[in-house]
């Protein structure tokens, strides 16, 4: 009788640690965003948490960034497919680019902590064959 009203006892604490542990480390987003293969968009009203986007990018791609932090801590870092981080910030520069060193995955993170602002990244492809002639440089036949 005793062991079942201990077991009791522990698994409501138990119950009640995991449902306040769930709470603490909740998300939270408010606002709007659109992911896709040629831009990542943040409209940031609200966020505790972290959001993902990955780009599929072409070695010389540039990305046209505007990230503004208005309220909080909203930090992204942008990762090559090899490991290298092309750019890690909080907004504090506003308006930049960043070229793709290598063809693969991008890893976009954006982490924040009661944060207001906006995130605004679009892709600007490099054109297919760009710089190369027909006959691969050679001059006219005469």
């Amino acid at each position: 009788m005793k062991q079942q009203k201990f077991f009791g006892i522990a698994l409501t604490v138990c119950v009640l640690l995991l449902t306040l542990a769930g709470c603490a480390s909740g998300s939270a987003f408010e606002g709007s965003s659109v992911k896709n293969a040629d831009a990542y968009l943040l409209e940031v009203k609200t966020m505790t948490g972290t959001d993902t986007h990955t780009l599929e990018l072409k070695q010389g791609d540039t990305l046209k960034i505007r990230f503004e932090t208005v309220k909080g801590s909203l930090h992204m870092k942008i990762t090559a497919p090899d490991g290298t981080v092309l750019y890690q910030g909080d907004g504090t520069v506003t308006a930049f680019t960043a070229t793709a060193p290598l063809d693969g995955a991008y890893a976009i993170v954006v982490v924040g902590q009661k944060a207001k602002g906006s995130i605004h990244i679009d892709v600007e492809r490099v054109a297919q064959g760009e710089g190369e002639t027909e006959n691969g440089g050679e001059g006219s036949l005469k």
